[in-house]
């Protein structure tokens, strides 16, 4: 990994939520959220000046005030934002996203629920809940605070925080509290995220790749009957240059999903390796990790999903060209057989690619599990 690779952390929450107090108390950073600028500057989403923490770059971004009469601007700056996000590489994307709840108030209103945390989740961005302000809650107000996430958000992870020391009125001094397990959090989130992300982008890709794919097939079509005339003449010679068009056009565009697959993988082990020795002191491998837990399978998994469903592409593509015409009939009618035997190769490279996907997913859940163990050992 490059000396300048960063790792991105969102900060939401409604003002007053504490969110400088924790970043301060995480980092060491005297940082400012939101606090500085006219309404109109503060729109959007702010890049702050990257910095660096146990050897480890970060970068944090923050977002305009979160407030239920600013919900329409919201709505179109978190879409931009995500789709922004999404058009870059690993890298760039937001790698930890912290929604700070003020855990004394203990509660998210509507446009929380519906416009921000439901819109991240849609769009494949898990996050971590930062109960904030924990030691200045009675008993009865923090069950409350957890049970208000588990019961909306039972899959997504919560860590009570005490950002700063504070003395109570009966006279109590509390202590910040809380790091240690919000940084276990964010490194156990952090691949679980962005392997998520992965895949949904994956399936996106390879649906655009086949697009493209199933239209340069049907434009040679189009070339090697001519332009003229509503009927054409079907022989072996047009169909055997049918195959090798579509044998050379759809390998080549699900290598190049195949090849976004294997690169961001690389990106991921060696983020996630980064985080976990900063934040938490450990080395880990998590090539070796999965070598652990797969062997070979995860290896070779990319690869054999991009070459084995070409075994069956001969057959299919000669069985619906070939199947029950005429030799001399409409172009329109071998045109839309053709986009039909077409739609078949679609739609078992998709299945190929989700098999692939619910294999891998298994394997992720047993390499989380094994180094959650290794992280609190």
């Amino acid at each position: 990994m490059s000396a300048d690779f960063n790792t991105n952390v969102l900060i939401l929450g409604k003002t007053g939520a504490g969110k400088s107090t924790l970043l301060n108390y995480l980092y060491g950073q005297n940082m400012v959220i939101g606090k500085a600028g006219s309404p109109e500057t503060l729109k959007g989403f702010h890049k702050q000046q990257p910095f660096t923490y146990r050897g480890l770059a970060i970068t944090v971004y923050d977002s305009w005030g979160l407030e239920a009469d600013k919900t329409e601007e919201w709505r179109g700056l978190l879409r931009e934002e995500l789709e922004r996000v999404d058009a870059l590489s690993v890298r760039d994307w937001f790698h930890t996203v912290i929604y700070c709840l003020d855990a004394k108030a203990s509660r998210l209103d509507d446009f929380e629920k519906r416009e921000i945390i439901e819109k991240l989740l849609e769009g494949g961005v898990r996050l971590i809940f930062a109960l904030t302000k924990w030691d200045l809650c009675s008993v009865a107000e923090k069950e409350a605070a957890i049970d208000l996430v588990t019961k909306n958000y039972p899959s997504l992870d919560y860590v009570p925080i005490c950002s700063i020391s504070k003395k109570l009125r009966n006279g109590t001094v509390t202590k910040p509290q809380g790091r240690e397990d919000l940084f276990c959090a964010m490194c156990l989130n952090l691949r679980t995220n962005l392997v998520a992300k992965t895949h949904r982008l994956a399936r996106e890709k390879l649906n655009e790749a086949l697009e493209k794919a199933q239209n340069k097939v049907l434009e040679y079509y189009d070339e090697e009957t001519g332009p003229l005339g509503v009927f054409t003449y079907y022989d072996d010679e047009l169909l055997d240059k049918m195959q090798k068009k579509a044998l050379k056009v759809y390998p080549k565009k699900s290598s190049e999903v195949a090849a976004y697959l294997n690169d961001n993988y690389a990106e991921i082990n060696a983020l996630c390796s980064q985080v976990i020795a900063s934040y938490t002191g450990k080395t880990i491998d998590i090539e070796e990790f999965q070598n652990i837990i797969a062997g070979e399978i995860f290896q070779t998994g990319i690869e054999a999903w991009d070459n084995t469903w070409a075994e069956d592409f001969a057959t299919i593509i000669t069985t619906f060209l070939s199947g029950g015409l005429f030799q001399f009939a409409k172009k329109s009618l071998y045109k839309d057989k053709l986009k039909a035997g077409l739609k078949k190769i679609s739609e078992r490279l998709q299945q190929r690619l989700q098999e692939w996907i619910d294999d891998e997913d298994k394997t992720e859940n047993r390499l989380k599990t094994l180094y959650l163990q290794y992280l609190k050992d």
